[in-house]
Parts: C-alpha cells; sequence; structure tokens
C-alpha cells in the first residue's frame, strides 16, 4: 500500500510538471511571443503591433521606477506622462531640462532621438541607466514607440529600428 501511495505522488507530481510545461509553452512568457514572431520574419510593424511589443518591454524593464501608469515615484523618477508635474532636485530635474524632456515644472515629450537615446544611453549622472546591452534595436523601436504613445500621450508616432540604429551610430 505504501508503495502504491508513493506511485500515485510521483506520477501526480509528474503531471503536474506536465502541464505546467505545457501551459508554460501556450502562454509564455513577456517577449517570447515576439522573439518567436522576430525569428518567423511576421513582425507586425504596424502602429498597433509596436506598441503592444513595446508595452511588454516597458512592463518588464521600465515600470519598477516609471510605474505602470507612467507617473514615476515623486522627487525621484519622472514620469514619462506629458505634461505631468514633477518638482525634483536639480540633480534630477536639470539633464531633464538641458535634453529639453522637462519644462516649466512638467514633462514634455521631447524629440524621438532624445528618447532613443535616453533609452539607449541613459542619462549620465542620474538613476537612468543604459538599457543598450539589454534590448534589442527592435524593443528600443517598440518602447520609444509606446512612451509616446501611452497615459494619452498620442504622438501617433510610429518609431522603426532604423531610426534608433541611426541614434546609435552617432
Amino acid at each position: 500500500m505504501r508503495d502504491l501511495l508513493i506511485l500515485l505522488s510521483m506520477t501526480f507530481a509528474l503531471g503536474l510538471v506536465a502541464v505546467s510545461s505545457a501551459s508554460h509553452a501556450q502562454i509564455g512568457f513577456p517577449g517570447e511571443e515576439q522573439e518567436a514572431a522576430a525569428s518567423d520574419g511576421e513582425l507586425d510593424q504596424s502602429l498597433e503591433g509596436t506598441i503592444e511589443r513595446g508595452k511588454l518591454v516597458y512592463d518588464s524593464k521600465c515600470t519598477f521606477c516609471h510605474r505602470a501608469d507612467g507617473m514615476g515615484v515623486p522627487g525621484a523618477f519622472p514620469p514619462l506622462v506629458v505634461g505631468a508635474k514633477f518638482d525634483a532636485d536639480p540633480k534630477i530635474v536639470d539633464p531633464l531640462v538641458a535634453l529639453g524632456l522637462y519644462k516649466d515644472g512638467a514633462m514634455t515629450a521631447g524629440t524621438v532621438d532624445v528618447q532613443i537615446d535616453v533609452v539607449l544611453n541613459g542619462i549620465t549622472g542620474t538613476r537612468m541607466f543604459a538599457f543598450k546591452e539589454q534590448i534589442s534595436t527592435q524593443e528600443v523601436a517598440d518602447v520609444v514607440t509606446y512612451i509616446r504613445n501611452a497615459w494619452g500621450n498620442d504622438s501617433g508616432e510610429l518609431v522603426k529600428p532604423e531610426q534608433v540604429e541611426a541614434v546609435a551610430t552617432n
């Protein structure tokens, strides 16, 4: 009887692992869908598809500091929502002003090239670090497109990998 219980327990445990593995393969983790689509050459380059992929990148790389709603952390991490008020130490605000991302106490969109550069290289002297070694050119284009079109920013701009490559080589 004891051996039968052990055998049934092991069978049940193996069944759970198999079900768990199958559901992982079916559902996947953020970014896996993008990698699979990219390898098939069927990456959706529409604004909507790019925004969708950009949200995945944002959720995995940016939300800790800038929050899911793009409003950042008061006094520490700036919002990414255009027009949002942000009051912080000049060490944080001054680089944003210099980049054209902050004016008169509120966040601005800045240019696409500036946003690409910030994602790639971070902002020297601040907590914004470089992502160029962590995410692909496509992912940079996706996340910048998402930021420029999320939370009411609604620029309608679609950032392409070629734009990211141009900024990266300058």
